[in-house]
Formats: structure tokens, sequence, C-alpha cells
């Protein structure tokens, strides 16, 4: 009886353990298939928010994703740190962009607010063409980041295309009323960590950008472009400016440094002709 007992039990151990591995596949293959359907309807949802999904897809496959900052605890001047994620924020901010305090300028930006505060007594500009604004709206880009009403330089050039009268004479109502509305003088900031500082509790450790909305730069754009064919026209312009102008070639700066940089004979002797005077060159 009792060899039928011991008999039977491990018959019925293994009955069990059949059972159990086959539940155990079927557990496994019903999970496989699961996690299968989620993939699959993650794509599916992902692809519909993101027209070229493969973009980021090639981006994180070649470590090319750019790393999210983190903004962590700070050190104040005093030696303290910063409590909680506002006081960083506040701290943060007040470094990037500080408060503009008339009595903190020198005498000549004093000067400069003074005098931007006379009234003028010259001619109007004239008027913004539909070309200039066109030219302008069309150099913003497809690609670039937006501001804080997150229009892309793509829908401003569409819009444009369809109502260029109406757009024209939106900046001609700013350039009248010498007037540039408040939204537009907001900026997305963000800060950029420096390489080699990620572990620094010091605020320098930031770079920050600001991202403007289109519609600011494309009046900066035209008012810009107004300025410069204005001061080149009545030749204000030194002519031994280079930088930042359009349009002008460097042959003049290469021949005024051709005799800098060409050796001359020294009271210790002579030397090579061909010898670079590096620190007046460059």
């Amino acid at each position: 009886m009792r060899i039928d007992a011991g008999t039977k039990g491990q018959e019925a151990a293994k009955d069990y353990d059949v059972i159990a591995e086959h539940y155990n596949k079927k557990l496994k293959s019903c999970t496989r298939q699961k996690i299968k359907n989620a993939k699959i309807q993650s794509w599916k949802e992902y692809c519909n928010m993101n027209p070229y999904p493969w973009n980021e897809v090639y981006r994180l496959a070649a470590g090319k994703r750019k790393n999210i900052t983190q903004i962590t605890t700070l050190r104040k001047p005093d030696g303290s740190l910063t409590a909680d994620l506002n006081e960083t924020l506040k701290y943060t901010l007040e470094q990037f962009a500080p408060e503009d305090n008339y009595n903190n300028d020198s005498d000549t930006h004093k000067q400069a607010t003074m005098l931007s505060q006379e009234p003028v007594d010259t001619e109007d500009d004239k008027d913004f063409t539909v070309g200039e604004i066109r030219n302008a709206v069309a150099s913003m880009g497809y690609k670039k980041a937006t501001g804080e009403d997150g229009i892309t330089g793509k829908i401003y050039i569409s819009a444009h295309d369809i109502l260029p009268n109406y757009i024209t004479a939106l900046y001609n109502g700013c350039l009248r009323r010498e007037f540039v509305p408040k939204k537009w003088k907001r900026a997305k900031l963000i800060p950029i960590t420096k390489t080699g500082k990620e572990n620094s509790d010091d605020v320098s450790k930031f770079r920050p950008i600001s991202l403007l909305n289109v519609g600011k730069k494309v009046l900066e754009k035209v008012l810009i472009n107004g300025i410069n064919y204005h001061v080149v026209s009545q030749d204000f312009m030194n002519v031994h400016q280079y930088g930042f102008t359009p349009q002008k070639r460097h042959n003049r700066r290469g021949d005024r440094n051709k005799g800098i940089c060409q050796g001359k004979p020294s009271s210790r002797g002579n030397y090579s002709p061909n010898k670079l005077r590096r620190k007046r060159c460059f």
C-alpha cells in the first residue's frame, strides 16, 4: 500500500509539473503577445503625433539626441544653497536677465537713455513694402526653434503668402506708432549646461539662449535692413568695417594686413620674410 501511495504521489507530482509547465508557456506566450500589441499601438500613436517619426528614431539610434538640461541646486554668492526648485529658477533668472536699474547704469548708458527719450524732429521713415516684408519672412527658415507663441517660420511664411498686405500693414502700424507688442517682447529662456560643468553647483555652468517669436524677428530684420541701407548709402560706415557688413569683400583688409604679416628686419638681426607677426595680424 505504501508503494502504491508513493507511486501515485510521484505521478501526481509529474502531472502537476506538466500542467505548471504548460501554464507557464501559455502565460509567457500571452504576455509576449500583449507586449507586442502594446508596442504596435504605441508606435501607431507616435506616428500619428509626429509626421516624420524616423527622424527621432535615427537620432536615438545614432546617439545624437540632445540631453535635457537638469536644473539642480545652485550655490549663491553667500555660500548657501537654493532650497527648492522655485528658488533655483528665481536665482537663475536673476543671473540671466538682471533687472534694468537706471541707478546702476554707467554715465555713458545714462546719456544714451536720455538721448533716446528726447523728441525726434526728423522726417518719418517710409513704410515697409510688401517685398521687404516678404524677404524678411522668407529668411526665417523652416527648421528654427519657435518662441513662446509656438508659431514656426513655415506657418509665418504660409500666412504671408495668403495675406501679404495684411501682414505688411501690421508692421507699418508698428513703425508709425513706434510700438512693439508686449507678447513679442517675451522670450523663451533655455539654459544649456556647458561641457565639463555638469556637476558644478555654480550658476555659470549654464549658457542661456533666448528664443524669440517669429513676428518679433521679422520686425527686427526689416528695421536693421533699413538702418544698414541708410548708413551705407550715406557713407556713414567706416571703410575698414568688414564684420557684420553684407556683400563686402575682404581684399582691402588682406592688403592692409599684408605688410604687417610680411616680416621686416629688426635691430636684433634678420629673420625670414615669411614669418608672421601673429599678434598684429590676428
